[in-house]
């Protein structure tokens, strides 16, 4: 099953569907304080950060239509995002650390979340 769960500070969940069309801008303007993504049968956690976000990145298909390359799952600190990438193409996951605000090459992204500093984590 593919979809996301967001954990709030007032202990009320949202559930939404991740791929291919995603329900993250549904999702209430309240503190974060936890993200479960799943996609096939593999789920990531984020817990503890400053804001949140994901990025679904798409690729144009010769001849019409479109693809789903990867999906970018991201919890910020005062100054850094940590990433997990869903790889799509190349069927692996990667976790990597960025300065803040180069989470996406130096795109400037929307749809940040807020959420609850708190000994951020990912796994």
């Amino acid at each position: 099953m593919n979809g996301f769960k967001l954990y709030f500070e007032d202990n009320t969940i949202f559930e939404g569907k991740s791929i291919p069309k995603s329900d993250w801008s549904k999702a209430p303007d309240k503190k974060i304080i936890g993200m479960e993504y799943t996609l096939g049968d593999q789920t990531r956690i984020l817990e503890g950060y400053k804001q949140y976000n994901h990025l679904v990145e798409n690729y144009a298909i010769i001849g019409g239509g479109t693809g789903i390359r990867a999906v970018y799952l991201m919890g910020r600190t005062d100054n850094k995002t940590h990433i997990i990438i869903f790889d799509i193409q190349k069927k692996m996951i990667l976790m990597k650390e960025v300065n803040y605000g180069e989470e996406y090459g130096k795109q400037i992204l929307r749809g940040w979340k807020e959420g609850i500093l708190n000994n951020p984590s990912y796994r």
